[in-house]
């Protein structure tokens, strides 16, 4: 089978792999959105016909959640190791 946009064979096209391939993991995601939508929901007053919207938001909110945690993370990582080698 051949990739008409690129020309090339499907079997020479590099893989990709999913973010999460842990299936425990990626039910927790799910639930964790699923969630957040509802509360989106609620919070409109449970205004029906928005929850596409409501999915989408829920994921974006996560993620910045999750990228604030990461950089909060990091953070205390690089603190401690400056008190550690003792240049703070």
């Amino acid at each position: 089978m051949i990739n008409a946009k690129l020309n090339t064979p499907l079997a020479q096209l590099p893989q990709t792999r999913p973010l999460i391939n842990d299936q425990a993991a990626i039910g927790r995601a799910a639930s964790t959105v699923q969630i957040r939508a509802y509360e989106l929901y609620e919070g409109r007053g449970k205004i029906d016909g928005f929850a596409e919207h409501d999915w989408y938001q829920a994921e974006n909110d996560l993620r910045a959640s999750s990228k604030q945690s990461v950089a909060d993370s990091n953070a205390r990582t690089f603190s401690k190791a400056l008190h550690v080698t003792g240049t703070v």
